[in-house]
């Protein structure tokens, strides 16, 4: 089961990511 907040924070972690990649 996937919860809002779950799939929530997933996104906020894709983004950090995605944002510290392309930073580098």
């Amino acid at each position: 089961i996937e919860t809002p907040a779950r799939k929530g924070v997933c996104a906020s972690a894709t983004a950090t990511a995605t944002a510290t990649a392309a930073a580098r």
